[in-house]
Parts: structure tokens; sequence; C-alpha cells
């Protein structure tokens, strides 16, 4: 069973020693030509990670909690909303782009069309100044929160 294992692991090194993977003497040029097209496939790559697999954040100042509280310094609560008692927590989806870009922005359980709009509205207004991180790889993120209106 030792054998059997040894000799799998190392097929799986002698192949990834081809295909560029682990650097040596001979294909160190190689291997840098390979890490710059897989940064390029990530950039050009559509696939979204989940906030919770990332190992770093997207960076904003004052981290997440930073951004949760500049978006509620632009959200706007709508007059209409206030008037109609109108208050809550609208649950909003987005992705954060490989530029730090929010995209994909909508709300995933609302309170009401005024509110909700307004929760996507202040998102608009907002970036981070930079994309998030999957082992040491810039990838696209998706982010769920919440905002509130008229509680905190």
């Amino acid at each position: 069973m030792k054998l059997l294992l040894t000799l799998a692991c190392s097929s799986i090194y002698a192949i990834s020693i081809v295909q560029g993977i682990f650097p040596t003497q001979e294909n160190s040029a190689v291997n840098t030509s390979v890490q710059i097209s897989q940064i390029r496939a990530v950039q050009s790559d559509t696939t979204v990670v989940e906030f919770t697999s990332v190992n770093k954040m997207p960076k904003f100042k004052g981290g997440m909690a930073g951004f949760d509280s500049e978006l509620h310094k632009i959200l706007v609560y709508p007059k209409k909303a206030q008037d109609a008692g109108q208050y809550g927590r609208v649950f909003i989806t987005f992705i954060v782009e490989l530029d730090g870009k929010i995209s994909h922005a909508k709300v995933l359980r609302g309170i009401g069309k005024e509110c909700n709009e307004a929760a996507l509205n202040a998102l608009s207004k907002m970036s981070f100044e930079g994309p998030a991180y999957l082992k040491e790889k810039p990838v696209r993120m998706r982010y769920n929160m919440g905002v509130n209106f008229g509680t905190k």
C-alpha cells in the first residue's frame, strides 16, 4: 500500500514538473511564463467566489465595517418610505470585480420599492481599492449584506 502511494505521489510530481508547476533549473523561464498566463487567466475568468471562501477580503479603508459605515453615510432613507412606516433591513448581494468595482448588485429580500432602490443606489456609488484573493490570486467575490432602514 505504501509503495502504491509513493508511486502515485511520484507520478503526480513528475507530471507537475513537466507541466511547469514546480520550478526546476531547466524550466524556470517556462515557469515564469506559466505564472503570467495563470494571472491573465484569473483576470479574464468569470468565476465568482463566495466571500466565505476567500483568504483575503477586498481592501477598503476600515475593512468591511468601514465599508458598511461608508454605505450608511451615503444611504438616503426615502421620505415616502418613512411616511409609509417602512423600516427594517434590505438584504443585497453584489460582486466585487478584479478592479474593486461593484457589479451585479441586486436585492435578495427587500422591505419596499423605495428602500430597495435606495440601497442599490447607495451601493452603486461605492467601490473597493482592489479585489479579494484566494490562494494569493485575485478573484471576483460575491458578497451579501444587510442595509438597515429606520433601525440601527
